[in-house]
């Protein structure tokens, strides 16, 4: 008998039962994405209300649309929620994550003031970094960088048009 046999079979028990948890991963995947896409399929889900119902939907393309028009691209789209159902979309702009563009949606109007005083300094309007607000809407573009504030003039004139 090999000296190192208990380690040859410790190597295959651990390949193999990471093979099959691979495997299990995998089908669980494919399992969730059908049922996503069925539920889709179905109209039991739909974009708006991953966006947080229509009206922030259009606000997000409107968003988009404007800022397009003035060659600002809104790429790297993540869509995050908090514990209270709380929403916000971030986006880069032009592909460069020192220049971000922050969409957060808010079931009440004094979350939104505490939390965006929370994480800017003020709940008010204000341009570095540059913020607008309306109701439970905010909009914020943040910047870092030897570029930082780059877009400001752009951003604003199209974040006061979206919150109109």
């Amino acid at each position: 008998m090999s000296k190192h046999l208990p380690l040859k079979w410790l190597t295959a028990t651990v390949l193999m039962l990471t093979a099959a948890g691979c495997g299990y991963a995998d089908s669980s995947s494919a399992t969730t994405l059908e049922g996503a896409e069925a539920k889709l399929n179905e109209g039991i889900f739909t974009a708006s209300e991953f966006y947080g119902g229509t009206s922030s939907a259009e606000m997000l393309k409107e968003l988009r649309m404007d800022c397009a028009e003035q060659d600002i691209r809104l790429t790297h789209e993540i869509n995050t929620e908090d514990l209270d159902g709380n929403l916000s979309t971030s986006y880069y702009i032009n592909g460069d994550s020192h220049h971000y563009v922050i969409v957060y949606r808010y079931n009440r109007e004094s979350t939104r003031i505490a939390k965006i005083r929370g994480l800017y300094g003020t709940d008010k309007d204000s341009r570095s970094p540059l913020i607008r607000t309306a109701g439970r809407t905010a909009l914020v573009y943040v910047s870092s960088g030897s570029e930082k504030g780059k877009y400001s003039d752009k951003l604003e004139n199209i974040f006061d048009q979206v919150l109109k």
